[in-house]
């Protein structure tokens, strides 16, 4: 429960940059953005090992009467991977 709500509070604050995060914090922009782009990535991920698997392309189960929308799902996830692979060596603990 703990996660959700934090995770949810972060999603905001991206829609809200003056949102308070906790004991009256700031959120950090990076850190929000960093947190969204590794979910995406995990979701892009998984859902080429659900297709891999067992042909199963849980974007288009989801999103697959809005084809713009489930268009729009992949330019995220893309975009992220761009995200992360771009700032991994300096947010990583162990390349450091």
């Amino acid at each position: 429960m703990y996660y959700t709500t934090n995770c949810a509070r972060l999603a905001f604050s991206l829609l809200n940059p003056y949102a308070k995060y906790s004991k009256g914090k700031g959120v950090n922009f990076m850190k929000a953005l960093h947190i969204v782009t590794f979910i995406l990535v995990l979701v892009g991920a998984l859902n080429w090992g659900f297709v891999a698997l067992f042909s199963f392309n849980l974007v288009s189960a989801v999103f697959g009467s809005m084809p713009e929308l489930e268009k729009l799902v992949y330019v995220l996830v893309a975009a992220s991977a761009v995200y992360v692979f771009v700032s991994h060596k300096k947010d990583c603990k162990i390349c450091k």
